[in-house]
């Protein structure tokens, strides 16, 4: 479990002060995962001291970008976020911390793991649905966090201040901003070429933390890679830009930030002069042009990544990166997405809410029946203000069976209080190449989920509370997924699914195998089931998935198939799976167990298609005995 990762992997190449060394070696012994927890299992305290301190003075950097130290101590606190696990952790570093009261490493550790613990008294949901209790402890646990790293031992370290920085961002109070500044330019004066602090402070300034708008974020990153100077500087500014593409849309990314490819690519340009093979660089620029949509130029880095062997794998990128069409996917998402800039300063007063909708219409200027947005609230806080004194953005998916070689897109935004109206039109066109590969995508009928049936454990999957998988033999059925029905937390596993861009008004299938050891009768209480969010622009939800057929419904020990099939709204590009059980009030959790297996997520063209796959699952998936 982690708050925070950065660029993870170990290659063989190092960047060292910014330069690359193609006869230097990564130390992989030193900082291979399995040894460091190994050595940790072991309790050879001594010796990993004795890594941390090297990293320390070498200030040793990997190829991929990121800080040896930085992966040092990301393999040192991994985790699987279950409370057994981060305890027994918590016990270890303390262990470490009495036998060697000098060392800053227990310290930085114990703060990155009470953070991981705080956010696991938190929990997943929006903030309002937080209660007082697990607030509470959420503050209790970040504030042992803070007490670990705030002290003349612990700020030897660097990722020290990685996490003062964070602490201060995940629970604000007074002067956030003034707060982290300070810790900031204090770590830079001991090395200002640790650069995950400036990436932590750049997500201090994002709205949803303590920024007043993006531009602020922009203008700490351009700042700061200023005071830096240099080579130096430029690496800086590359490598923060290119972490906060993580939070936003890429398609739409360089535009949202105000940064002009131009300008960007001259920043790249002038690395390579001076260090032509720097293997992070090339993959940030492959990467940039695409977002950029520069193809000629992305095909250009991608043919000499291909010659020098020179594809970064970390999941920073790509899972697939070399492979993958990420560029191209780019293309067609610019293509079937309608941005609109609107000026609402004439028909809102600052009180109340408007409403949004959108028509396609075809080149006659025809409105297309059953292809239009239904309409939607819009709330000062989703206008947000800090972006623009009177602009609003929004943005329309085209369906893809729309995509022909033009459409109009209208863009209607009224105030119901006095009946004003903006409407805003535009038309696209579309080539028969991009028409072509989207109708090509080969995806339909194929399980998106992955590991769906706990082949490779819980990889792949998020887990929140107890849970884990078990062997059963009962119905054949190998591994499965389990959550507990514990007193201080609703257990639960999640997984993110892109949707591919066809299937946008396609239909969803969502299925799985479920048992319980117990339930509770005439009520939904201790019912395993699936649900989940169709979701947009990273985590912004349009509908819930959700309904009676997807939830367990016969006596305990059973093996059940539960099944839905769900409309996917055309601005949907992700899909949020929950396996989970249902709760009710005054029901004490009595820690039973929920089990899951075979899970689907599949999309089809059409309802028949989706009914015949359900039916046929069914089939295989009779209803059984558990023991």
């Amino acid at each position: 479990m982690r708050i925070f990762i950065m660029w993870l992997g170990i290659v063989g190449f190092v960047l060292l002060n910014g330069c690359i060394s193609p006869t230097a070696v990564a130390p992989a012994e030193e900082l291979a995962k399995e040894t460091i927890q190994e050595l940790l299992k072991e309790e050879q305290f001594e010796k990993l001291d004795k890594i941390a301190e090297e990293l320390r003075k070498s200030r040793k950097m990997l190829i991929n970008g990121s800080s040896a130290l930085s992966i040092f101590y990301n393999e040192l606190t991994d985790n699987n976020g279950s409370e057994q696990e981060i305890v027994s952790l918590i016990n270890l570093y303390e262990k470490w911390k009495k036998a060697y009261p000098d060392s800053p490493t227990p310290l930085v550790a114990l703060s990155i793991i009470y953070t991981d613990y705080a956010y696991m008294a938190r929990g997943s949901g929006w903030a309002g649905e937080v209660t007082d209790k697990q607030w509470e402890l959420f503050y209790m646990r970040m504030n042992k966090a803070d007490e670990y790293v705030n002290n003349t031992i612990a700020e030897r370290d660097m990722r020290s201040y990685v996490e003062k920085i964070k602490i201060i961002k995940l629970i604000g109070k007074n002067n956030a901003k003034i707060r982290a500044y300070a810790i900031l330019d204090k770590g830079i004066a001991i090395d200002p070429d640790y650069h995950s602090m400036y990436f932590t402070m750049a997500e201090l300034f994002m709205e949803r933390w303590h920024g007043d708008n993006r531009y602020e974020m922009i203008d700490f990153i351009d700042e700061y890679s200023a005071r830096r100077k240099g080579l130096e500087g430029t690496i800086l500014y590359i490598k923060m830009l290119l972490h906060m593409t993580f939070y936003y849309e890429p398609f739409n990314y360089l535009n949202r930030m105000n940064v002009s490819w131009s300008s960007l690519e001259q920043k790249l340009k002038s690395v390579l002069n001076e260090q032509p093979e720097n293997i992070f660089i090339l993959n940030a620029y492959w990467y940039f042009a695409g977002i950029a949509l520069d193809l000629e130029r992305a095909e250009e880095l991608g043919r000499k990544l291909d010659k020098i062997n020179g594809w970064l794998t970390d999941i920073w990128w790509d899972k697939d990166h070399k492979t993958s069409n990420k560029i191209k996917d780019l293309v067609n998402k610019r293509n079937q997405v309608a941005i609109f800039t609107l000026n609402i300063i004439d028909i809102w007063d600052y009180r109340g809410d408007l409403v949004a909708y959108y028509e396609f219409l075809d080149v006659d200027g025809n409105k297309i029946i059953g292809a239009s947005g239904k309409k939607e609230t819009i709330s000062s806080s989703d206008i947000n203000l800090k972006y623009s004194a009177d602009k609003i953005v929004r943005y329309v998916r085209i369906p893809n069976n729309l995509l022909g070689d033009k459409i109009i897109v209208k863009y209607i935004l009224e105030n119901p209080t006095n009946g004003q109206k903006i409407e805003t039109v535009k038309i696209f066109s579309f080539t028969g190449q991009a028409l072509g590969e989207a109708k090509d995508a080969g995806f339909w009928n194929t399980n998106l989920l992955k590991n769906p049936s706990a082949e490779n454990g819980v990889k792949n999957w998020k887990l929140w509370g107890e849970g884990g998988t078990i062997k059963t033999e009962a119905v054949d059925r190998g591994n499965v997924f389990y959550t507990m029905d514990t007193l201080d937390k609703k257990s639960h596993f999640y997984q993110d699914i892109i949707l591919p861009l066809d299937a946008a008004d396609a239909y969803m299938v969502v299925a799985g195998y479920l048992s319980a050891d117990e339930v509770v009768a005439d009520s939904i209480a201790n019912r395993p089931l699936l649900q989940g969010y169709f979701m947009y622009q990273w985590n912004k939800i349009i509908s819930n998935v959700s309904g009676k057929s997807i939830m367990y419904d016969c006596p305990a020990k059973y093996w059940q198939s539960r099944w839905g099939i769900f409309k996917i709204p055309a601005q949907a590009d992700t899909v949020r799976l929950f396996i989970d059980h249902a709760s009710v009030k005054g029901v004490i959790p009595n820690n039973s167990r929920f089990y899951y297996d075979d899970l689907e997520l599949r999309v089809f063209k059409t309802f028949q298609e989706a009914e015949e796959f359900i039916n046929e699952y069914k089939k295989q998936h009779p209803q059984e005995l558990k023991d």
